[in-house]
């Protein structure tokens, strides 16, 4: 299996418990957390470095980056039925 999974919150809680879970199920996971303390411990936690990165990133941040996925074009439908 050649599976990337990017999980935000990673640093603690549940985003770590979903980190080690993908780990287990032989993905590939990219940790990512705003505290780099946070990461570091739970880099040393997990202690897979060849299937594992830790990246520091608010994933909240207003801030986008210079290349993304184009859009998928506008939404339609109500907030219970929203299509792309």
């Amino acid at each position: 299996m050649n599976h990337v999974a990017l999980v935000t919150g990673a640093g603690r809680g549940i985003g770590l418990a979903t980190a080690r879970r993908f780990l287990a199920d032989g993905w590939n996971v990219a940790l990512l957390d705003v505290d780099q303390a946070l990461l570091d411990a739970a880099m040393a936690a997990i202690a897979q470095p060849g299937r594992t990165v830790a990246l520091r990133c608010a994933a909240t941040s207003p801030m986008r980056p210079r290349s993304r996925a184009p859009s998928p074009g506008p939404r339609r439908g109500s907030a219970g039925s929203t299509r792309w």
